[in-house]
């Protein structure tokens, strides 16, 4: 796929391979009302593999009509990362008009510096543009399943039997 992608199986094949990655990576359906990413990656050579779940419109203001703004939509993310030799982590995230509201379920060992995850997340979140109104960072007992951060997945008869 590394090699299809940098053009070492002809450079007219390179969206072929950048689309089958894409497809790969990314779950979109009609059947399920969420984005669903899963992202393997290298980061300093540990290895980590990442599931993310988007509701992009989580909820609507009291009265809101259909045609709402953009300004009054709420998103909704799932991140389900597991680090090695680190452990598994939930992180929630809601997101309304530039402002953030993150928890982070982590295991027991990174508790110990939950002032520095904090103070870097929220470093980030303000690089880019976000305010930040609450981050937590808690000790995860168990794994967050996606019905309890999106109790609509089985609204419509619609549902998913996904254990992450």
């Amino acid at each position: 796929m590394e090699k299809g992608i940098k053009g070492e199986a002809g450079y007219e094949n390179v969206d072929v391979f950048k689309n089958i990655l894409t497809s790969m990576l990314l779950n979109e359906s009609v059947y399920m009302p969420f984005v669903h990413i899963m992202l393997p990656m290298n980061v300093d050579n540990s290895m980590m593999f990442s599931e993310i779940w988007i509701d992009p419109d989580d909820e609507k203001k009291q009265g809101s009509s259909q045609g709402s703004s953009k300004e009054e939509r709420k998103a909704k993310i799932l991140v389900k990362f597991d680090i090695k030799d680190v452990g598994f982590f939930d992180l929630i995230i809601l997101h309304q008009n530039a402002r953030v509201d993150m928890q982070i379920f982590c295991p027991e060992k990174v508790i110990k510096i939950d002032k520095t995850i904090k103070t870097g997340l929220k470093e980030i979140l303000e690089r880019n543009g976000l305010a930040v109104s609450t981050i937590s960072v808690e000790k995860s007992n168990s794994p967050i399943s996606i019905s309890e951060v999106f109790p609509k997945i089985y609204e419509r008869k619609n549902t998913v039997n996904v254990r992450v």
